[in-house]
Protein backbone atom coordinates (compact mmCIF):
# COMPACT_ATOMS: atom_id res chain seq x y z
CA UNK A 1 0.00 0.00 0.00
CA UNK A 2 1.46 3.32 -1.17
CA UNK A 3 0.36 5.63 1.69
CA UNK A 4 3.38 6.76 3.77
CA UNK A 5 3.35 7.36 7.42
CA UNK A 6 3.81 11.51 6.28
CA UNK A 7 0.13 10.66 4.91
CA UNK A 8 -1.18 8.92 7.87
CA UNK A 9 -0.40 11.69 10.17
CA UNK A 10 -2.03 14.52 8.15
CA UNK A 11 -5.31 12.63 7.68
CA UNK A 12 -5.57 11.46 11.23
CA UNK A 13 -4.77 15.38 12.02
CA UNK A 14 -7.54 16.43 9.94
CA UNK A 15 -9.84 13.19 10.85
CA UNK A 16 -9.18 15.05 15.05
CA UNK A 17 -9.25 18.59 13.64
CA UNK A 18 -12.47 17.73 11.86
CA UNK A 19 -14.42 16.03 14.90
CA UNK A 20 -13.48 18.50 17.64
CA UNK A 21 -14.89 21.34 15.07
CA UNK A 22 -18.05 19.33 14.77
CA UNK A 23 -18.16 18.76 18.77
CA UNK A 24 -17.46 22.83 18.95
CA UNK A 25 -20.15 23.54 16.62
CA UNK A 26 -22.42 21.09 18.40
CA UNK A 27 -21.57 22.61 22.03
CA UNK A 28 -21.93 26.33 20.74
CA UNK A 29 -25.37 25.34 19.12
CA UNK A 30 -26.28 23.95 22.78
CA UNK A 31 -25.41 26.55 24.99
CA UNK A 32 -27.35 29.11 22.50
CA UNK A 33 -30.15 26.82 22.55
CA UNK A 34 -30.33 27.33 26.59
CA UNK A 35 -29.80 30.99 26.59
CA UNK A 36 -32.90 31.51 24.04
CA UNK A 37 -34.82 28.99 25.69
CA UNK A 38 -34.56 30.70 29.22
CA UNK A 39 -34.60 34.21 27.75
CA UNK A 40 -38.26 35.85 27.43
CA UNK A 41 -38.42 36.23 23.84
CA UNK A 42 -39.64 34.05 21.58
CA UNK A 43 -36.99 31.14 20.81
CA UNK A 44 -38.29 28.94 18.40
CA UNK A 45 -37.41 30.48 15.37
CA UNK A 46 -33.95 31.20 16.89
CA UNK A 47 -33.13 27.99 17.73
CA UNK A 48 -34.59 26.35 14.49
CA UNK A 49 -31.77 28.45 12.74
CA UNK A 50 -29.18 27.81 15.51
CA UNK A 51 -29.44 23.95 14.55
CA UNK A 52 -30.19 24.41 11.25
CA UNK A 53 -26.74 26.62 10.86
CA UNK A 54 -25.26 23.37 12.99
CA UNK A 55 -26.57 20.88 10.77
CA UNK A 56 -25.00 22.65 7.67
CA UNK A 57 -21.85 23.40 9.00
CA UNK A 58 -21.33 19.86 10.33
CA UNK A 59 -21.91 18.37 6.69
CA UNK A 60 -19.87 20.67 5.19
CA UNK A 61 -16.49 19.79 7.71
CA UNK A 62 -17.75 15.81 6.62
CA UNK A 63 -17.89 16.20 2.61
CA UNK A 64 -14.26 17.92 3.13
CA UNK A 65 -12.67 15.20 5.34
CA UNK A 66 -14.03 12.45 2.99
CA UNK A 67 -12.75 13.93 -0.38
CA UNK A 68 -9.30 14.41 1.50
CA UNK A 69 -9.85 10.60 2.74
CA UNK A 70 -10.49 9.40 -0.38
CA UNK A 71 -7.73 11.41 -2.23
CA UNK A 72 -4.66 10.81 0.44
CA UNK A 73 -5.59 7.40 1.54
CA UNK A 74 -8.19 5.43 -1.17
CA UNK A 75 -6.77 6.91 -4.17
CA UNK A 76 -3.27 5.94 -3.44
CA UNK A 77 -4.53 2.19 -2.04
CA UNK A 78 -5.93 1.26 -5.33
CA UNK A 79 -3.14 2.69 -7.81
CA UNK A 80 -0.98 0.78 -5.82
CA UNK A 81 -2.84 -2.17 -7.27
CA UNK A 82 -3.19 -0.85 -10.91
CA UNK A 83 -6.92 0.00 -10.22
CA UNK A 84 -7.92 3.64 -11.28
CA UNK A 85 -10.60 5.91 -9.21
CA UNK A 86 -13.36 8.03 -9.30
CA UNK A 87 -14.55 8.87 -6.24
CA UNK A 88 -17.60 11.20 -8.19
CA UNK A 89 -18.21 9.41 -10.99
CA UNK A 90 -20.67 6.12 -11.76
CA UNK A 91 -20.92 3.44 -14.60
CA UNK A 92 -22.53 4.56 -17.58
CA UNK A 93 -26.44 4.52 -16.72
CA UNK A 94 -27.30 2.78 -20.03
CA UNK A 95 -24.96 -0.08 -19.04
CA UNK A 96 -26.94 0.06 -15.81
CA UNK A 97 -30.31 0.12 -17.52
CA UNK A 98 -29.00 -3.46 -19.82
CA UNK A 99 -28.21 -5.22 -17.12
CA UNK A 100 -31.66 -5.12 -16.02
CA UNK A 101 -30.81 -6.11 -12.83
CA UNK A 102 -32.39 -3.05 -11.17
CA UNK A 103 -36.02 -2.16 -10.49
CA UNK A 104 -37.24 0.44 -12.12
CA UNK A 105 -36.74 3.88 -10.67
CA UNK A 106 -36.99 7.72 -10.69
CA UNK A 107 -33.56 8.69 -9.71
CA UNK A 108 -30.13 7.26 -9.60
CA UNK A 109 -26.70 8.06 -7.98
CA UNK A 110 -23.58 6.55 -8.13
CA UNK A 111 -19.65 7.80 -6.58
CA UNK A 112 -16.53 5.27 -6.01
CA UNK A 113 -16.13 4.34 -9.67
CA UNK A 114 -13.77 1.46 -9.73
CA UNK A 115 -11.95 0.20 -13.13
CA UNK A 116 -9.23 -2.56 -14.23
CA UNK A 117 -8.37 -4.76 -16.56
CA UNK A 118 -11.75 -5.68 -18.08
CA UNK A 119 -14.20 -4.80 -15.20
CA UNK A 120 -15.43 -1.94 -13.67
CA UNK A 121 -17.77 -1.38 -10.36
CA UNK A 122 -19.50 1.63 -8.28
CA UNK A 123 -21.90 2.46 -5.48
CA UNK A 124 -25.13 3.14 -6.59
CA UNK A 125 -28.35 4.16 -5.14
CA UNK A 126 -31.75 4.18 -6.52
CA UNK A 127 -34.67 6.20 -5.44
CA UNK A 128 -38.72 5.74 -6.32
CA UNK A 129 -40.91 8.92 -5.65
CA UNK A 130 -43.98 8.86 -4.76
CA UNK A 131 -46.72 9.19 -7.52
CA UNK A 132 -49.27 11.21 -5.26
CA UNK A 133 -48.31 14.56 -3.40
CA UNK A 134 -48.53 15.44 0.29
CA UNK A 135 -50.85 18.47 2.03
CA UNK A 136 -47.63 20.76 1.23
CA UNK A 137 -47.28 19.67 -2.62
CA UNK A 138 -43.99 17.43 -2.06
CA UNK A 139 -43.45 13.90 -2.97
CA UNK A 140 -41.51 11.46 -0.92
CA UNK A 141 -39.08 9.35 -2.50
CA UNK A 142 -37.63 5.89 -1.20
CA UNK A 143 -34.53 4.16 -1.71
CA UNK A 144 -34.99 1.33 -3.26
CA UNK A 145 -31.26 -0.22 -4.10
CA UNK A 146 -28.50 0.67 -1.98
CA UNK A 147 -25.26 -1.38 -2.93
CA UNK A 148 -22.34 -1.94 -5.35
CA UNK A 149 -22.96 -2.67 -9.22
CA UNK A 150 -20.25 -5.05 -10.84
CA UNK A 151 -19.53 -5.41 -14.37
CA UNK A 152 -16.70 -7.14 -16.33
CA UNK A 153 -16.39 -7.95 -19.96
CA UNK A 154 -16.80 -11.91 -20.80
CA UNK A 155 -13.42 -14.10 -22.14
CA UNK A 156 -16.02 -16.34 -24.18
CA UNK A 157 -18.44 -15.28 -27.07
CA UNK A 158 -21.73 -15.54 -25.55
CA UNK A 159 -24.77 -15.09 -27.60
CA UNK A 160 -27.42 -15.62 -25.50
CA UNK A 161 -29.24 -13.70 -22.27
CA UNK A 162 -29.07 -15.24 -18.90
CA UNK A 163 -30.55 -14.44 -15.68
CA UNK A 164 -29.66 -15.59 -12.61
CA UNK A 165 -31.91 -15.16 -9.94
CA UNK A 166 -32.31 -16.29 -6.11
CA UNK A 167 -34.39 -19.61 -6.10
CA UNK A 168 -37.39 -18.18 -4.36
CA UNK A 169 -37.56 -15.27 -6.42
CA UNK A 170 -40.36 -14.59 -8.62
CA UNK A 171 -39.39 -14.63 -12.12
CA UNK A 172 -42.18 -12.54 -13.25
CA UNK A 173 -41.96 -9.68 -11.26
CA UNK A 174 -38.51 -9.71 -13.19
CA UNK A 175 -37.70 -7.28 -16.06
CA UNK A 176 -37.32 -9.89 -19.00
CA UNK A 177 -34.08 -10.79 -20.64
CA UNK A 178 -35.68 -12.32 -23.80
CA UNK A 179 -36.72 -15.34 -22.27
CA UNK A 180 -38.24 -17.19 -19.19
CA UNK A 181 -37.21 -20.03 -20.40
CA UNK A 182 -35.22 -21.92 -17.02
CA UNK A 183 -32.09 -23.74 -18.25
CA UNK A 184 -31.93 -27.19 -16.76
CA UNK A 185 -28.61 -27.58 -14.76
CA UNK A 186 -27.73 -30.55 -13.04
CA UNK A 187 -25.65 -28.98 -9.68
CA UNK A 188 -27.72 -29.37 -6.73
CA UNK A 189 -25.31 -26.83 -4.19
CA UNK A 190 -25.75 -24.06 -6.93
CA UNK A 191 -29.55 -25.09 -7.55
CA UNK A 192 -30.61 -25.20 -4.34
CA UNK A 193 -29.46 -21.18 -3.91
CA UNK A 194 -30.35 -20.41 -7.79
CA UNK A 195 -32.39 -20.69 -10.27
CA UNK A 196 -30.81 -19.70 -14.24
CA UNK A 197 -33.59 -18.14 -16.88
CA UNK A 198 -32.14 -18.18 -20.43
CA UNK A 199 -33.30 -18.51 -24.42
CA UNK A 200 -30.61 -21.07 -25.53
CA UNK A 201 -30.41 -24.29 -23.20
CA UNK A 202 -27.66 -25.46 -25.12
CA UNK A 203 -25.23 -22.95 -24.67
CA UNK A 204 -26.58 -22.32 -21.38
CA UNK A 205 -25.73 -25.85 -20.03
CA UNK A 206 -22.31 -24.97 -21.60
CA UNK A 207 -21.70 -21.51 -20.01
CA UNK A 208 -22.99 -22.51 -16.96
CA UNK A 209 -20.65 -25.96 -16.60
CA UNK A 210 -19.92 -27.37 -13.04
CA UNK A 211 -16.39 -25.32 -12.65
CA UNK A 212 -18.83 -21.73 -13.37
CA UNK A 213 -21.12 -22.62 -11.22
CA UNK A 214 -18.71 -23.91 -8.43
CA UNK A 215 -17.14 -20.61 -8.61
CA UNK A 216 -20.66 -18.60 -8.41
CA UNK A 217 -21.62 -20.97 -5.22
CA UNK A 218 -17.96 -19.49 -4.04
CA UNK A 219 -18.56 -15.86 -4.44
CA UNK A 220 -22.17 -15.83 -3.09
CA UNK A 221 -21.37 -17.47 0.25
CA UNK A 222 -18.31 -14.69 0.68
CA UNK A 223 -19.73 -12.10 -0.77
CA UNK A 224 -23.35 -12.68 -1.31
CA UNK A 225 -24.99 -11.38 -4.54
CA UNK A 226 -27.89 -11.20 -5.41
CA UNK A 227 -29.03 -11.03 -9.24
CA UNK A 228 -26.38 -11.57 -11.81
CA UNK A 229 -27.52 -11.25 -15.21
CA UNK A 230 -25.18 -12.31 -18.70
CA UNK A 231 -25.66 -10.29 -22.03
CA UNK A 232 -24.06 -8.79 -24.56
CA UNK A 233 -21.14 -10.02 -24.06
CA UNK A 234 -20.87 -9.03 -20.31
CA UNK A 235 -21.30 -10.21 -16.80
CA UNK A 236 -23.26 -7.97 -14.58
CA UNK A 237 -23.99 -8.17 -10.59
CA UNK A 238 -25.25 -6.71 -7.70
CA UNK A 239 -24.55 -6.37 -4.05
CA UNK A 240 -27.15 -4.97 -1.99
CA UNK A 241 -26.82 -3.24 1.30
CA UNK A 242 -22.84 -3.26 0.57
CA UNK A 243 -21.06 -0.26 0.78
CA UNK A 244 -17.71 -0.16 -1.36
CA UNK A 245 -15.57 2.52 0.49
CA UNK A 246 -16.80 3.48 3.86
CA UNK A 247 -14.75 6.35 4.98
CA UNK A 248 -14.04 6.57 9.30
CA UNK A 249 -14.44 9.75 10.90
CA UNK A 250 -11.82 9.16 13.01
CA UNK A 251 -9.09 6.79 12.49
CA UNK A 252 -6.59 4.91 14.76
CA UNK A 253 -3.89 4.06 11.34
CA UNK A 254 -3.48 2.47 8.62
CA UNK A 255 -4.70 -0.42 9.71
CA UNK A 256 -8.20 0.88 11.08
CA UNK A 257 -10.92 -1.42 10.46
CA UNK A 258 -13.13 0.51 8.27
CA UNK A 259 -10.24 1.23 6.13
CA UNK A 260 -9.59 -2.93 6.43
CA UNK A 261 -13.06 -3.63 4.94
CA UNK A 262 -12.55 -0.75 2.09
CA UNK A 263 -9.58 -3.42 0.90
CA UNK A 264 -11.17 -6.40 1.64
CA UNK A 265 -14.01 -5.17 -0.76
CA UNK A 266 -12.34 -3.65 -3.17
CA UNK A 267 -10.01 -6.36 -3.96
CA UNK A 268 -12.10 -8.82 -3.94
CA UNK A 269 -14.51 -7.14 -6.28
CA UNK A 270 -10.91 -6.54 -8.22
CA UNK A 271 -10.48 -10.31 -8.16
CA UNK A 272 -13.77 -11.42 -9.13
CA UNK A 273 -13.75 -11.66 -12.98
CA UNK A 274 -10.24 -13.62 -12.24
CA UNK A 275 -11.88 -15.57 -10.17
CA UNK A 276 -15.01 -16.54 -12.16
CA UNK A 277 -12.89 -16.77 -15.57
CA UNK A 278 -9.47 -17.82 -16.60
CA UNK A 279 -7.63 -15.34 -18.03
CA UNK A 280 -6.00 -17.27 -21.21
CA UNK A 281 -8.28 -15.85 -23.61
CA UNK A 282 -7.08 -12.34 -24.53
CA UNK A 283 -9.90 -10.16 -23.57
CA UNK A 284 -11.24 -6.39 -25.31
CA UNK A 285 -11.17 -3.77 -22.65
CA UNK A 286 -13.49 -1.64 -20.95
CA UNK A 287 -14.96 0.72 -22.96
CA UNK A 288 -17.65 3.45 -22.09
CA UNK A 289 -17.71 3.01 -18.38
CA UNK A 290 -17.79 6.38 -17.14
CA UNK A 291 -21.04 8.19 -16.28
Amino acid sequence: MKVNKETEKQIKKLGEETFNAAILIVLMSTILTFVFVFSDSDSGFFITVIWATTIILVGILSVSYTKEFKKKIVTPLLESRNLKYFPDKMINEDLIKESKLLASYDEIHGSDLVQGDGFSFCQIITEERDKDRDEDGKTETHVMFNGIFYMCELPVSVSGAYMVVKSFVDFSKIFPITSKNRIKLDYEPFEKIFDVYGNDQIEGRYLFNLTFMQKLVEVYNEFEFEKLCICHGRLYAIFPNRELIEVPFLISGLNDEKIKRIKDTVFFLASLRDKLFERHIKIMKLKDAIY
